[in-house]
């Protein structure tokens, strides 16, 4: 398997999720190749903080922070159907989680990539 799959990097972020005790479920299954992933982080202030994968003109993938502002949950759950609607191949997650910052795994797999 490529380290630059969907797939893989899905499944690495629920095993550290698993191994952390942390909250992470698949809401929509992309491409497994080329799926682009978008991470929604619902945190516990009842604010969503969205990070996207994006690819470069030399496709290689990165994660940044989708908005400046975290989103309320009506407008989190409006951007996730309008995502969806636009790109059927995208992966969504799920993480419920306090501080919204970027899990260290996806900090390392980028680092790698």
């Amino acid at each position: 398997m490529n380290l630059n799959d969907s797939k893989f990097l899905v499944e690495a972020l629920v095993r550290w999720a698993d191994t952390n005790l942390q909250s992470l479920f698949i809401l929509n299954s992309g491409d497994l190749k080329r799926g682009l992933i978008l991470l929604r982080q619902d945190m516990r202030a009842g604010l969503v903080r969205f990070w996207v994968q994006e690819t470069d003109f030399q496709g290689q993938r990165a994660f940044r922070q989708r908005f400046a502002e975290d989103q309320t949950m009506e407008q989190a759950d409006a951007y996730v159907q309008r995502e969806l609607k636009r790109d059927q191949d995208l992966w969504v997650l799920i993480h419920e989680c306090s501080d919204g910052n970027l899990p260290p795994i996806l900090t390392r797999v980028q680092a790698n990539l």
